[in-house]
């Protein structure tokens, strides 16, 4: 069953076309990486998605009216700036407002409570959202977005800024999202990461889309070269398919 169809999705910005007739559907339990070098158009696309910004094609999100639009997609943004000194626990109930009525219910609770243990949180839930790490006020705010437990998370650099135990643990706590039924789009600069816990990658280049599929069908060394201007080793080892980055070009 899909749970986004794209449709010739085309964005200009400023009078520049940022994207040009990008097309594909998500199916239910699919862990996507959006990978592009900087300026390919990833965020633009994600937003566009989301149906945040004007765009000529279509997009299946985005005809969904914005009032019911929370229960079927949560968004973590690249800017992830906490405004409010309130506690970790509040503010992670905030990603259950597309489902609360006037209070809080003990459903509502207990998918903070699964938000919170997803991430490490625990200890943290009585603490003040800002006075903590910047590592840490973006666990949070991933724990937000787990909590709203829709169909699709879509998240814009999610693991940037965490340092490496965080960023491998956030990716397989979204892994396991997809393995359970739902499904993930996040945008990711490691290559590395992308390859070893996504089951498919797009592949965006100046604002079209170039590459669609495995990882291990996707990353090519041709595709390295032209795309992101690396070489790398890549191999398939007893924990799956491996990519570090060694050269520019």
């Amino acid at each position: 069953m899909s749970l986004l169809g794209v449709q010739d999705l085309s964005v200009s910005l400023r009078g520049r076309k940022v994207l040009e007739a990008i097309s594909f559907d998500v199916a239910r339990g699919e862990m996507i990486g959006l990978i592009g070098p900087n300026g390919a158009g990833k965020t633009t696309l994600m937003r566009a998605i989301l149906g945040l910004i004007p765009s000529q094609g279509g997009s299946s999100l985005a005809d969904i009216p914005p009032a019911s639009r929370g229960k079927h997609a949560a968004w973590m943004p690249q800017a992830r700036e906490i405004a409010w000194p309130v506690d970790v626990r509040t503010l992670v109930a905030l990603g259950r407002i597309p489902h609360a009525d006037a209070r809080i219910s003990a459903q509502d609770r207990a998918a903070v409570d699964r938000a919170l243990t997803h991430m490490g949180l625990d200890a943290f839930a009585d603490r003040t959202a800002t006075r903590l790490s910047g590592g840490e006020q973006a666990r949070v705010l991933i724990a937000r977005a787990l909590a709203q437990e829709t169909p699709l998370l879509m998240a814009d650099e999610p693991v940037a800024g965490l340092d490496p135990r965080h960023q491998i643990s956030t990716m397989t706590c979204f892994a396991g999202l997809a393995r359970g039924g739902a499904s993930v789009i996040v945008s990711l600069h490691d290559l590395g990461l992308a390859a070893r816990h996504c089951t498919r990658l797009l592949v965006l280049d100046d604002g079209a889309l170039v590459a669609d599929g495995a990882p291990q069908a996707v990353l090519t060394p041709q595709l390295l070269r032209d795309v992101f201007g690396i070489t790398a080793w890549t191999g398939v080892t007893e924990d799956g398919f491996v990519l570090q980055p060694l050269a520019a070009l």
